[in-house]
């Protein structure tokens, strides 16, 4: 189970390390929601020793315990964060997708803008209107646009021993929006809030998957982070999963 960012229904709290005399260590996991979830993430609390809800009506309380040897990092169950980020970044403003330019607008743009002149007569008449306009914005100064570039950011966090399975298989490979749910291994609900895919010719929207990255935290904690970047990609240089 995940604690999902913009998801009030669940979360999953700090777990606590324990001994039973009867069966040893155990650790202990606990979750915040309504009753409704907590109710639907009983059944996913496989091979717990114990696991009950519990609540007063308006926030509920799913309890499992789990047998856990606290110093066999082997059987640790890592907790972990499901975000979608946002990146602001500068694009060029003869690459804004509401201008809609052709590639001719483009090749008359830059050579016009990279001389530092205005549009001869010729190119006047083989540009069109949508180029007129972006060639004003760039005379006004307009050399970019902000875009809201999208990440999905996957967070797992386990003791600082913890073996971590680093798996490099997709790393650098273009996902679909599916395909990205599907190898990030993302909780239902995701697909509503990422963008739609879209393709071009010899280009294609989609997610590149960074390398995993394991970090050592405060507390004798590490997490392994794995991101998911969203943007158009040309396949000249890129290469699908």
């Amino acid at each position: 189970m995940s604690l999902l960012y913009g998801n009030p229904d669940l979360v999953e709290l700090p777990s606590t390390r324990g001994f039973s005399a009867q069966s040893g260590p155990f650790i202990t996991r606990i979750w915040k929601g309504t009753e409704e979830a907590c109710n639907a993430a009983l059944a996913e609390t496989i091979g717990a020793d114990h696991a009950e809800v519990s609540g007063d009506g308006a926030v509920y309380t799913l309890t499992a315990r789990f047998a856990n040897d606290p110093n066999d990092p082997q059987t640790e169950a890592p907790t972990r964060e499901e975000r979608l980020h946002w990146n602001r970044i500068s694009k060029h403003i003869f690459e804004s997708p509401d201008l809609g330019l052709s590639e001719n607008d483009v090749d008359i743009l830059r050579k016009a803008t990279g001389e530092n002149r205005k549009l001869n007569d010729d190119e006047i008449l083989q540009i069109s209107a949508k180029g007129i306009i972006a060639f004003a914005l760039w005379q006004k100064g307009v050399e970019s646009f902000v875009v809201d570039q999208p990440v999905v950011i996957i967070t797992a966090t386990a003791s600082a021993s913890f073996p971590w399975d680093i798996a490099f298989s997709g790393v650098d490979l273009i996902f679909s929006t599916s395909q990205m749910i599907s190898d990030a291994d993302l909780v239902s609900g995701w697909a509503a809030r990422l963008p739609q895919d879209a393709a071009g010719t010899g280009f294609v929207y989609g997610w590149k998957k960074a390398p995993p990255e394991i970090t050592t935290t405060g507390g004798n904690r590490s997490q392994l982070v794995q991101e998911y970047e969203y943007g158009l990609w040309w396949l000249g240089i890129n290469v699908t999963a």
